[in-house]
Parts: C-alpha cells; sequence; structure tokens
C-alpha cells in the first residue's frame, strides 16, 4: 500500500519541471521584449530632443545674426551692404508694415515662399507687409551654417506683442513701441523697439520658430555745460578772455541751453568768474528754454555730476566729481571704443558725420592737418590735447592731464561739448587724489573762435552699446 501511494505521488508530480521551464522562459522573454521597447522608446526620444536642441540653437543663431547686425559696428552691419536697408531717420525710422528679412537658402531654394511666415498674419492681421530682403552672412569660413531658414525683422506694437504699454485697457496697433531705456512706450521716447522673428528647419523636417523683443542702448554721455572743469579750479588758464573768443551754452540745435561753463564744487565757480569776461560772450541758461541774458553763464553742476546716470549700465549713478568715478567713466568708453591709440596722427580714425567714432587716446594727442571730411564723435584724450587746425565735433573728454591747448591763432569753431578733468599729476604721472585743475587755452586771432553746445551732433555721436534683448519667446508651431 505504502508502494503504491507513492508512485501514485510521483505520477501527480510528473510534468512539474517543464511547466516552471516553461514559465521562466515566458518571464525572460517578456523583461526582453519590455528592454528592447524600453531602449526603442529611449532612442526615440533622444532622437527628438536631439532634432529639437539643433533646431532651438539654429533659430537661436538666426535671432542673433537679425540682432548682431543691426548694430552699425558690426562688421555685417545692414547698411554696409544695403543703404537705408534698416532706416536710421523718421518717426519710427522703421514704419510699421515695412518688414525686413534675412534670408538663408540652401541651394536655389525660395525660403519664403517654402516656409511662409503665417506668424506676420497673426500680429498683424490687417497690416499688410512691404518686404526687402537680404542674405544671411553664414556660413562663414566655409564652416557649415546654421539651419535656419529666415529671420524677420520689423516694428512692433501694443496688439502685434499681445501687451497695454500704457494701461489704457486698449491694445494700439497703429502705433510703434519706443523703449526709454527702462520701459516701452508708445510716445517716441528714447529708442525705437524691434521684433526679431527666425524660423528653423532641420534636414528630418523638425521645425522651430523663435522671437526676440530687442531694443538699442546707446551709449548716452550728456554734460550740462559746453565746457564743463570737474575738479577744484585755480588760477591757471581758461580760454584767452579776448573779446573774439566765447563759450556758448546756447544750443545750435535749438533745443533746451546749457551753461557756458559748468564747475563741480563753489570754489571752482569763484576762481572761474573773473576768466569768463566779457559776459555777454558766454551765453546760456543752464538747461532752460528762455533767452541768454547779456551775463556770464557760470553755473555749479556738482550735484548733477555726483549721481551722473552711467551711460553703460542704465539706471546706476557715477559720481563724476571723484578720480574713482572718472576712471570709471574712462574705462566704460574704452570697452566701447572703436579705436584705442597711442597718438592722434592717424586721422582716419577720428570719424565723420556720416560715421562717427569712438576714440580713445592713451598719450598725447595733436589735432592739426585740417582733413576733409572733419572729425566728428567722442574723442578721449587721456595725455595732453593740442588743438590746431583739425575741425572736430562732439564730446571731447580730457581726463588725465587735463590739459587743452588750441595753440594756432586761425578762426576756429567746435560744436559739441568738453569735459576737462585731471586725473593724473601732469609731472609725474601718478594718480591724484582728488581730481585737480584742468587747462583750458585758447589763442586769440581773427574772426571768433569758439566753442558751442549743439545737442544734435552729440546725439550724432552717441555710439549704440548693444541690441538689448527685452523679451524671448519660443511660438508653438
Amino acid at each position: 500500500m505504502n508502494r503504491f501511494q507513492t508512485r501514485a505521488r510521483r505520477n501527480q508530480e510528473a510534468g512539474v519541471a517543464l511547466l516552471i521551464a516553461i514559465f521562466a522562459l515566458m518571464l525572460i522573454s517578456v523583461v526582453a521584449i519590455s528592454l528592447i521597447v524600453s531602449a526603442g522608446t529611449e532612442s526615440a526620444l533622444s532622437g527628438n530632443y536631439r532634432s529639437s536642441t539643433s533646431a532651438y540653437y539654429a533659430a537661436t543663431a538666426g535671432l542673433e545674426e537679425g540682432r548682431g547686425r543691426l548694430l552699425p559696428r558690426n562688421p555685417n552691419y545692414f547698411n554696409k551692404t544695403s543703404v537705408s536697408f534698416i532706416p536710421t531717420t523718421g518717426s519710427p525710422p522703421l514704419a510699421i508694415g515695412q518688414v525686413r528679412y534675412i534670408t538663408n537658402p540652401v541651394g536655389g531654394e525660395d525660403v519664403l515662399t517654402a516656409y511662409p511666415d503665417t506668424e506676420y498674419s497673426v500680429e498683424f492681421p490687417t497690416t499688410p507687409a512691404t518686404i526687402q530682403s537680404i542674405p544671411s552672412v553664414s556660413p562663414v569660413a566655409g564652416l557649415p551654417g546654421a539651419s535656419y531658414k529666415w529671420v524677420r525683422i520689423n516694428a512692433i506694437t501694443e496688439a502685434s506683442i499681445n501687451l497695454d504699454v500704457n494701461n489704457d485697457h486698449v491694445k494700439n496697433s497703429t502705433t510703434a513701441l519706443f523703449f526709454d531705456g527702462v520701459h516701452l512706450n508708445l510716445t517716441s521716447t528714447g529708442k525705437q523697439a524691434l521684433e526679431v522673428t527666425s524660423m528653423a528647419v532641420l534636414p528630418n523636417g523638425t521645425k522651430k520658430l523663435m522671437q526676440y523683443v530687442v531694443a538699442p542702448l546707446p551709449f548716452n554721455l550728456s554734460f550740462p555745460a559746453a565746457v564743463l572743469a570737474a575738479g577744484t579750479y585755480a588760477a591757471t588758464p581758461f580760454g584767452n578772455q579776448s573779446a573774439t573768443f566765447g563759450i556758448s551754452g546756447a544750443d545750435f540745435c535749438g533745443g533746451l541751453q546749457q551753461y557756458a561753463v559748468g564747475t563741480t564744487n563753489g570754489t571752482s565757480a569763484t576762481n572761474l568768474t573773473p576768466k569768463v569776461t566779457p559776459g555777454a560772450n558766454y551765453p546760456g541758461t543752464g538747461g532752460s528754454a528762455t533767452p541768454a541774458p547779456g551775463v556770464a553763464s557760470l553755473g555749479s553742476v556738482g550735484t548733477s555730476m555726483q549721481t551722473f546716470p552711467d551711460p553703460l549700465y542704465p539706471g546706476h549713478q557715477l559720481d563724476l566729481t571723484t578720480v574713482a568715478g572718472l576712471n570709471q567713466l574712462v574705462s566704460e568708453i574704452q570697452s566701447v571704443a572703436d579705436y584705442t591709440v597711442t597718438d592722434c596722427t592717424n586721422p582716419s580714425i577720428l570719424g565723420s558725420a556720416s560715421n562717427p567714432t569712438v576714440t580713445v587716446v592713451t598719450g598725447n594727442c595733436s589735432l592739426s592737418g585740417n582733413p576733409t571730411p572733419a572729425g566728428q564723435g567722442v574723442l578721449l584724450v587721456r595725455g595732453d590735447l593740442q588743438y590746431v587746425d583739425h575741425p572736430y565735433d562732439g564730446m571731447i573728454l580730457a581726463i588725465g592731464t587735463g590739459n587743452f591747448r588750441q595753440t594756432a591763432a586761425r578762426l576756429t569753431h567746435f560744436y559739441g561739448t568738453l569735459l576737462l578733468a585731471q586725473t593724473v599729476d601732469p609731472t609725474s604721472g601718478l594718480p591724484l587724489p582728488a581730481p585737480g585743475t584742468p587747462t583750458l587755452q585758447w589763442l586769440g586771432g581773427g574772426g571768433n573762435p569758439n566753442l558751442q553746445y549743439d545737442s544734435c551732433i552729440l546725439a550724432n555721436t552717441a555710439p549704440l552699446i548693444t541690441y538689448k534683448r527685452l523679451s524671448f519667446r519660443e511660438i508653438s508651431q
């Protein structure tokens, strides 16, 4: 009986090992299939991410080309290739509906037809586009270029960017927006804001549409006098006190009058008072539109110089009554300079009315030779400045030895503004703890040699630092 029960139990267990083996094999197969599927999914996700990232950077490359070529100092500036491609005059310079494209085709494709800009009609549903196009500068030096197809540049309105700028509960669709350095506005204050839109398409068909809103940031230097003598002025030469010499703060461009001569403290004002005679040769009313009186316009502007708006960092201030503040201004001008040289022997770097330059001279500068065209721009001289017969208009900053001498008795007229500041000992070259006494020496002669404030020339000479990105977005496709 026991043998029979044992044999029966063994018969019931027969085949269990086979079932376990089959189950294990099935489990392993399921795991293997899951791993294969997972690997395929990861590969697909990785490929999609790679394509999306590549398209993102391609579109960004288009945005940056468009933003960079708006800057006149860029070697590929639009207007160097196509005159007036980006208008620089008028209000606004680039009118609503004036649309500019950078095209970047492969082969002979017509990218504006093959990849139409449907976003424009969304932003400007009632404004037809007047189109001009220009080729991309990509690729460079034989390197493969970015895979963007086109970049659009245009003016913006409240309606086009879907933003109520002035909080009047109306999104204006006809008035171009400007940027005052802090805020967008509809009052044409500051510089015009623009929209830069880029379409990228990869060979595998991945698309990316991205957009900046940008605005130019000028390097604004605006001094409250035709001639500003920083530091504590002592009994050194200033002008020439002749009947034919004068300094005028009356704006030659018709704007607000400034002081003829500005100082940074009361002691300087006292010491300079006997120098600005006869009074009628030094007109100006210090930031007023009223007619200039027949007395010398001499004012202490120390307070405004202590809180001078930083031209490189809007919202910050410089104290230009100190050596540290003046040196900071020098450093910022050097950072945006077109040329940094040791002297002024090459007149071509001094700019012109159509192409003003920012020039920094680390040594002495002698302006002579009477070249054509006349120089114009921002001229910073760290050493002595000798002005002979070289016409130059704009802004001259003699910050260093603070020594400005006109050494030829000739008819000479300078339009713009002049800042004099002595921050180093002219003998030893060592830095001073506080600004010393600058020198302005101007020889007499025939005619009417003088210096006159001119806001239009100053505005023309203000270099653009960059086109600041005010916003960035990716537009779904």
